[in-house]
C-alpha cells in the first residue's frame, strides 16, 4: 500500500470523533471515538495524526491528510519517526506526511490564560504519582488553573468489557475527587479497529486522546513508566518515554513525560507514605482474569508486593492475601524484565531491606546481570544495551 487518506468527521455535538483511513484500493478503516462530555473542537489534526501515525509507519508510504496539522508537529513527528524507525527499520519505515495544510505557530498559539492542564490516568501507581506529587506539572501550574484527567476505555480494558471499565471508573473517581480534578472519560476503537503492537504505540496513542482536549488545556501529562537511569535496562523501545514522548507535542498542546527521576518503588514508597488511601484504590494489574482488580499473583503485583515490604509498608493496601515467598518463582526473570527487577533490587538496598527474597532475587537475576552493572559509568549502560539490541536483531 502506497498512500492513506486520513479523514475525520466529528458529531454535531462534539462528544463523538470518526478518524476514517482510506487506501489505494478505496477501502477504509474506521477509529471511532466518543467523550463523556462534549468538547471544544480542536484548530488542527494533530490528536487524530498521532493516533494513526504507527499504523502509517507499517502499512504506507505516504499519508495524506484532509485537514491542517500545526506546524510543531508537522516537524517534530519526523523526529519520532526517526526514532523508532531506528529501533526497528523493519518494521517501521519513514512516511510522508501531506496535510492540506501547515498551521503556523503564530495562528495556533493561544494565551494560557483560562486553559487547563489535563493528565491520561490509568488508575496505576505512575498516574496517581503525577497526580498527587506538588511538582508534577498538573499541580504546578498557576492557582486557579484547570486540571483535568482522561481514563480510556478500549485502551487496559477492551470495550467490550463494560462491566470492569465501570467497576475500574468508580474507583479512579474516588481518587480524582480526592485531589480535586476533574474526571473525563473516553472510549475508542483504536486497538480494535488499528491492532498494533501495543508496547510500541501506547505513548502515540495516549498523546492523540490528549490533543482531543487541546482547545480548552495548554498542557498534556502522560505519567511515566521507566526512570531515567535505566531506561538502558530494557531491552526493547517502550512506547512511552522522555526521549519520545515530547516529539508528539503539537503548538496547540505540549505533550510531558512526567517522573522519570523516580524508580517505580519509589513512587510506591511515597505514595504509600502520603496518599495511603489512595495507592489502595490503584489498579496496576493487566494480567488477571478480573481486569478491575490486582490480581497480587502476576508480574506487576508481586513486584508492587515487594516495593511495599521492602519500604516497610502493609501490602495489604493494594492485596487482600499477604506475600508468600514462592512467588518470587513466578516472577518471569529475563532481559526483558531487568528494567523493572533492578530498581526493585536497587530499592531494597537503599531500604537496607534484608528479607530473604531480596537475595532470591539476586541470585535469579545475577546470570543476566554483568559485572559492568556495578559501574557507574555510562559506557556500561551503553554496551549493556547494544548487547541486547543486537540480541532481539538476530533472535
Amino acid at each position: 500500500m502506497t498512500t492513506l487518506t486520513l479523514e475525520v468527521e466529528d458529531a454535531p455535538s462534539l462528544d463523538r470523533q470518526t478518524i476514517i483511513l482510506h487506501d489505494d484500493n478505496g477501502g477504509n478503516i474506521r477509529v471511532q471515538t466518543e467523550l463523556s462530555a462534549p468538547r471544544s473542537d480542536p484548530l488542527t489534526l494533530d490528536g487524530p495524526l498521532c493516533l494513526v501515525v504507527f499504523h502509517a509507519m507499517q502499512h504506507c508510504k505516504r499519508l495524506k491528510i484532509n485537514g491542517v496539522i500545526s506546524e510543531k508537529l508537522y516537524r517534530n513527528i519526523v523526529a519520532f519517526q526517526e526514532a523508532w524507525h531506528c529501533h526497528y527499520p523493519t518494521w517501521y519505515q519513514m512516511v510522508e506526511i501531506e496535510p492540506e495544510g501547515i498551521a503556523r505557530s503564530d495562528d495556533t498559539a493561544r494565551e494560557t490564560e483560562n486553559r487547563g492542564v489535563i493528565q491520561t490516568f490509568s488508575g496505576g501507581v505512575d498516574s496517581i504519582f503525577t497526580l498527587q506529587r506538588p511538582q508534577s506539572p498538573i499541580n504546578s501550574a498557576n492557582d486557579g488553573t484547570p486540571r483535568s484527567a482522561v481514563l480510556v476505555h478500549g485502551f487496559d480494558i477492551p470495550q467490550s468489557n463494560q462491566k470492569d471499565f465501570d467497576i475500574l471508573r468508580k474507583r479512579v473517581e474516588k481518587i480524582t475527587d480526592a485531589a480535586g480534578v476533574e474526571l473525563l472519560v473516553v472510549k475508542t476503537s483504536l486497538r480494535d479497529s488499528l491492532p498494533s503492537n501495543w508496547e510500541h504505540s501506547h505513548g502515540a496513542a495516549l498523546a492523540g486522546i490528549l490533543h482531543l482536549f487541546a482547545h480548552d488545556n495548554y498542557a498534556g501529562v502522560i505519567a511515566s513508566s521507566d526512570p531515567y537511569n535505566y531506561v538502558s535496562f530494557v531491552p526493547h523501545a517502550w512506547g512511552s518515554s522522555p526521549a519520545t514522548d515530547y516529539l508528539l507535542s503539537g503548538d496547540e498542546l505540549e505533550i510531558i513525560h512526567d517522573g522519570a527521576g523516580y524508580s517505580r518503588p519509589q513512587k510506591i514508597a511515597y505514595l504509600a507514605e502520603e496518599w495511603r488511601q489512595m495507592l489502595g484504590l490503584a489498579q496496576f494489574c493487566w494480567e488477571g482474569k478480573v481486569r478491575s482488580e490486582n490480581c497480587g499473583e502476576c508480574d506487576k503485583c508481586i513486584q508492587t508486593r515487594l516495593a511495599l515490604r521492602a519500604a516497610g509498608q502493609d501490602e495489604l493496601i493494594c492485596f487482600k492475601t499477604k506475600f508468600e515467598r514462592r512467588m518470587i518463582n513466578r516472577l518471569k526473570i529475563n532481559d526483558g524484565t531487568m528494567g523493572d527487577l533492578l530498581p526493585l533490587i536497587d530499592f531494597a538496598d537503599e531500604q537496607n531491606c534484608s528479607e530473604p527474597w531480596v537475595q532470591d532475587i539476586k541470585e535469579q537475576v545475577s546470570p543476566f546481570m554483568p559485572t559492568m552493572y556495578k559501574s557507574d559509568g555510562s559506557l556500561a549502560r551503553s554496551l549493556r544495551y547494544f548487547r541486547s539490541a543486537v540480541r532481539e536483531l538476530i533472535s
